[in-house]
């Protein structure tokens, strides 16, 4: 059987170095069959299979696909409200406030508003121009004076920090209700 198996391997080998397809004669021996491209006396022609030839024409690599030009960075941003030395009235700390960004805001690349009140980062980032202010937000980060800043940075998806505005002063009365005495 080893022998067999052998002379299969030595034709298929065959086959594989023939550029050409000729025509395989098997003979047998005492040992086994025995394979020639000459003829001779009782030798009998073997059907081969066409050579698995592999194509090594060079392919043209893929197209690289056009990559889109960055972004232009952020030129401006500024609050608009409140106001530059505004007075705001509320008893809880909440208010509304506005920025303009140009060019706008790029929210869906993961750009967002950080907002800065007296100094302290508030813990939302916002993804409009308008939003507002908490009561929470405000008793986490407002100073006890009357005088107040607020003050935005257009922050990436990593949190880097890409464009801080100018603060913005305003003040903030609340109503109190004394006693008469």
């Amino acid at each position: 059987m080893f022998d067999r198996l052998t002379a299969l391997m030595v034709v298929a080998t065959w086959c594989s170095v023939c550029a050409a397809q000729t025509t395989v004669y098997e003979t047998k021996d005492k040992k086994g069959p025995v394979f020639s491209d000459v003829p001779s006396p009782d030798a009998k022609a073997v059907k081969l299979p066409p050579p698995n030839v592999i194509d090594v024409t060079p392919v043209a690599p893929a197209p690289r696909p056009t990559t889109q030009a960055a972004p232009p960075p952020y030129s401006a941003l500024a609050v608009t409200a409140p106001a530059r030395g505004a007075t705001l009235h509320t008893n809880t700390g909440q208010f509304s406030a506005t920025v303009k960004a140009t060019p706008p805001l790029r929210a869906a690349v993961g750009d967002r508003f950080r907002v800065v009140l007296d100094g302290n980062v508030l813990a939302p980032q916002y993804r409009s121009t308008g939003f507002t202010i908490s009561a929470a937000d405000w008793q986490a980060a407002a100073g006890p004076s009357v005088e107040h800043s607020l003050q935005v940075v257009i922050v990436d998806s990593d949190g880097a920090e890409l464009l801080r505005s100018a603060p913005v002063t305003f003040y903030v009365q609340r109503s109190t209700v004394r006693s008469p005495r």
